[in-house]
């Protein structure tokens, strides 16, 4: 059955299929994908990395076992980079908020008269 909105428009008709199929990835694709992960260092690039190749950080913890050591051993830094880079975040928010906790809502009174 053809949509007459879709075929009038020039566009395709889309379609949809009952079961998705799920993406298969290779081994050297996996492989690829966490070096250019570890080669991340700078700030937004890993989540730029993903979002180009539609993957989910989920994917790249699960490729971790199958990595050779040297491999394995990138990986882990650039995760433990993320993880102090998140601490530090965090950090500085936290000391954030208790410094504007410590400052007046409202200049004091006297300061403001004439």
């Amino acid at each position: 059955m053809h949509d007459v909105m879709s075929l009038e428009a020039g566009r395709p008709e889309t379609e949809v299929n009952a079961k998705p199929s799920r993406r298969r990835y290779s081994a050297e694709y996996k492989r690829r994908m966490l070096r250019e992960a570890a080669a991340c260092k700078e700030s937004g690039a890993l989540g730029a990395l993903l979002r180009r190749e539609g993957l989910y950080s989920s994917h790249l913890s699960w490729w971790l076992p199958g990595l050779s050591l040297p491999e394995l051993l990138r990986v882990l830094a650039l995760l433990r980079r993320i993880v102090e880079r998140r601490e530090a975040a965090q950090a500085a928010a936290a000391a954030w908020g208790l410094l504007r906790r410590a400052q007046p809502a409202e200049p004091p009174q006297a300061a403001c008269r004439e």
